[in-house]
Order: C-alpha cells, then sequence, then structure tokens
C-alpha cells in the first residue's frame, strides 16, 4: 500500500461523522495518515485524553487508542486502548470513553 494513500483513514473519518466531528469536539487537528486517523482536541474528556488515534487492522477490525498529550507533544500518555471494534462500533467507543459525542 502507497503511504500516502489516506483513503482508509478518510474512510474512518467518514464513519465518525465526517469533518463534522471537529465542530462537535472542538479538534485542534485531524490528520490522515493512511490506515490511521488521528484527532486531537480540544474539550475536557472523561478519561483526561485530548488525542485518540483509530487504526485499521488486518483483520478489518480497528483499534482505538486514547491518548493525554501535553508540553507542546514532549509528554504522550496512553490513557485507554479498545481493539477488536467493528466500524458500526466506533462512535460508540469514542464517545463512551472521552464523554463527548460526536453527533447532535
Amino acid at each position: 500500500m502507497n503511504t500516502t494513500d489516506n483513503t482508509v483513514a478518510a474512510t474512518i473519518l467518514e464513519q465518525l461523522g465526517g469533518v463534522r466531528i471537529g465542530v462537535m469536539i472542538g479538534a485542534k487537528s485531524i490528520g490522515l495518515d493512511g490506515r490511521k486517523l488521528k484527532v486531537r482536541f480540544a474539550a475536557k474528556s472523561l478519561n483526561k485524553s485530548n488525542h485518540f488515534e483509530i487504526e485499521l487492522a488486518d483483520n478489518d477490525t480497528y483499534a482505538v487508542s486514547f491518548w493525554k498529550i501535553g508540553r507542546g507533544g514532549l509528554e504522550c500518555k496512553k490513557v485507554a486502548e479498545t481493539t477488536m471494534v467493528y466500524a458500526n462500533g466506533l462512535r460508540q467507543v469514542v464517545e463512551q470513553s472521552t464523554g463527548l459525542y460526536l453527533s447532535l
């Protein structure tokens, strides 16, 4: 797979609700990185994270990890991780872990 092909990451973003999620959670940045979607947000979350990543695994499920990033990106701590998530459960995992809604 070509590393500059962000089709998978764009599909993950659409499964979450598209770029509208940025407005819903106060996203500072949304990054498409091949098979991974990276979202950094400003809103206060239940699990104290301010960044999450969703990556497509080889078995067509997703791994969702939540991070606390501080001091200009110099301090990174993984807060939680959920694996074996199907596409229809992505939104629920993010909403339950962060307490932030991705849609109205």
